[in-house]
């Protein structure tokens, strides 16, 4: 029978608290700490994006050389370290299925981007969301948009002004050479 169920009083000698020092602890906690706190900024960088994409407001974008960017219609915005600027020219296609109502197929969301750089001719593309072979490559980077907000609804006219894109930019691979190919 245990001391404990005994009755027999617990002390620091006892079995029941032979544990190990907590200074056995410390050899691991500097190598899994900063994994976990990177992993903790990852979530809030997320979270922080997705409020931008919801809430909208008067973010234009959310300025970064690579990653995710939330931008309005008509707003062009300068991104950070490539000094790419995007402009979100317009909706070409809304076609997405509404909430609540039952459709055939799912629909598309399509819009005009235009994207310079100094010392580039600007240019414009049609990129497609969720197609991930609708993208824009530019300057060294590839440009796909993410997802089209808001969602549309029944009964509902989205204005052009409250549209939102989230584009995800990312640097390109470099070109492959015929010689680099494997027979």
């Amino acid at each position: 029978m245990p001391p404990a169920a005994s009755g027999e009083r617990l002390s620091r000698r006892s079995p029941f608290f032979a544990t190990k020092p907590a200074r056995v602890y410390s050899k691991w906690l500097p190598c899994t700490l900063p994994a976990f706190l990177g992993g903790i900024m990852l979530i809030l960088r997320k979270i922080v994006a997705v409020a931008a994409l919801l809430i909208g407001g008067g973010l234009g974008i959310m300025a970064q050389s690579e990653g995710e960017l939330v931008i309005k219609i008509g707003t062009p915005e300068t991104l950070k370290g490539p000094d790419i600027t995007v402009r979100f020219l317009e909706v070409v296609e809304d076609s997405r299925c509404p909430k609540g109502v039952d459709c055939v197929w799912a629909g598309r969301a399509v819009i005009k981007v235009e994207l310079a750089k100094p010392g580039n001719e600007a240019r414009e593309f049609v990129l497609e969301a969720g197609n991930e072979g609708s993208t824009a490559v530019f300057a060294g980077y590839t440009v796909r948009l993410r997802s089209l907000s808001p969602y549309p609804e029944a009964e509902k006219q989205i204005a052009p002004e409250n549209y939102r894109a989230a584009l995800r930019i990312e640097r390109s691979p470099p070109p492959r050479c015929e010689s680099d190919k494997t027979h």
